[in-house]
């Protein structure tokens, strides 16, 4: 498969899913918690706000 063939949402899929994937584990490690409130909080990360957030402040 060429990668360089894929269309750019696809590629923007399969990097949230591991962006989640790292997120996910890194809030596991961090609070001992239920399985909804780990998700509320691994959501709040993932969410394209937050990406956007995140790319504005490694920009500036």
């Amino acid at each position: 498969m060429n990668v360089k063939l894929l269309n750019p949402l696809t590629l923007a899929y399969m990097g949230d899913a591991v962006l989640d994937q790292h997120v996910r584990e890194y809030i596991v490690l961090k609070l001992q918690s239920k399985p909804h409130r780990l998700h509320q909080v691994s959501k709040s990360y993932v969410s394209a706000k937050s990406q956007a957030k995140t790319l504005e402040y490694l920009l500036d």
